[in-house]
């Protein structure tokens, strides 16, 4: 006859302890992830930016480009 505490021969599922390893595990490796997003996202807003200036001074330039020399003067004698 078999006692009363003793347990299966197979256990199956994970204990508590695996579980919050595992969990701990996965927070690491996600704040690890994050990290690495981080320059990369502000790297690109950078560029974001960079690329919005340039657009917008070479649409200066070709305005200006475009102008007469009669339209670039402020005086009245020409200079």
């Amino acid at each position: 006859m078999e006692a009363m505490n003793s347990r299966p021969a197979v256990d199956s599922g994970f204990t508590l302890l695996e579980v919050m390893m595992s969990i701990a595990i996965l927070a690491v490796v996600s704040l690890a992830s994050a990290m690495v997003m981080i320059p990369v996202v502000q790297a690109q807003n950078e560029s974001r930016e960079i690329t919005r200036s340039t657009a917008y001074g070479r649409a200066i330039l070709e305005e200006l480009y475009s102008r007469s020399l009669e339209d670039l003067t402020n005086s009245e004698d020409g200079y």
